[in-house]
């Protein structure tokens, strides 16, 4: 455009427009703000009415920064929501984790995991009879053995994750194993059942003993103070249900 040009279009258009290309010089070019200048000028427009359109401008102005500010302020949080999800899943399908599990740790799931599955397979026809039966009357120990076939497959998994809810599932079944397979000894035949209760009494305790250790703990996060509080629940539960079985046996 040349500056007939600018004179032309500038005669058309209103105030606004003309006063805003006076306060913003520098997205226009010299003549477009020359031309500017001369018509502002030939309207005579009062200072007071001048300003006042200034104001507006400014206002304008920064609504739009406000706006522009806000919606770049939802976009960051969709996106920082997005992308946690996004870990959060990734994190849950990926069998691996930050702190990749060492091979004792692995060994540990799979007992776990692999100890559940054998236990299904070994007990599918009882279990099947015992939920078919029309005066359903479970056992203390029927319920014991779902749980821990059910507990034990889900701890391999998560154990292998590193999971932290794992590692409070692996100290639940290993102190409610031992209780169980203590119980038998007693219960049955001593000799007998000290040789086939005994054994997974030692590696309960063995796995207990290697997830207490702090180079363990610290996969998992669990400060030492959790471990003391985790323990004093459970003593309060054994004990609580040693209590229950005197008041329904009295």
């Amino acid at each position: 455009m040349n500056r007939k040009d600018y004179e032309s279009y500038y005669k058309k258009i209103d105030l606004l427009k003309i006063v805003l290309v006076l306060e913003n010089p520098n997205a226009y070019n010299d003549i477009a703000v020359e031309v500017a200048k001369e018509e502002l000028k030939s309207r005579d427009i009062p200072k007071e009415k001048y300003d006042e359109i200034k104001i507006h401008l400014n206002r304008k102005k920064e609504d739009s920064l406000d706006r522009s500010k806000r919606i770049t302020t939802i976009k960051n949080k969709v996106k920082s929501e997005i992308d946690s999800k996004l870990e959060s899943t990734i994190d849950a399908v990926n069998p691996l984790s930050i702190n990749s599990a060492s091979t004792s740790m692995k060994l540990v799931s799979s007992y776990f995991a692999l100890s559940g599955i054998i236990s299904l397979i070994n007990q599918f026809d009882y279990l099947q009879f015992v939920i078919k039966e029309d005066d359903l009357n479970i056992s203390y120990f029927e319920v014991y053995t779902i749980a821990t076939i059910v507990f034990s497959i889900i701890c391999g998994i998560l154990l292998w994750k590193l999971k932290k809810i794992a590692w409070y599932m692996s100290i639940l079944i290993c102190i409610t194993g031992i209780i169980f397979s203590m119980y038998s000894i007693l219960e049955f035949d001593y000799i007998e059942s000290l040789m086939v209760f005994g054994i997974p009494i030692l590696i309960y305790a063995g796995i207990i003993y290697y997830l207490i250790l702090e180079s363990q703990r610290e996969l998992f996060h669990i400060e030492k103070e959790s471990v003391y509080k985790f323990a004093m629940i459970i003593i309060g539960g054994i004990s609580l249900c040693i209590f229950v079985d005197m008041l329904i046996n009295k």
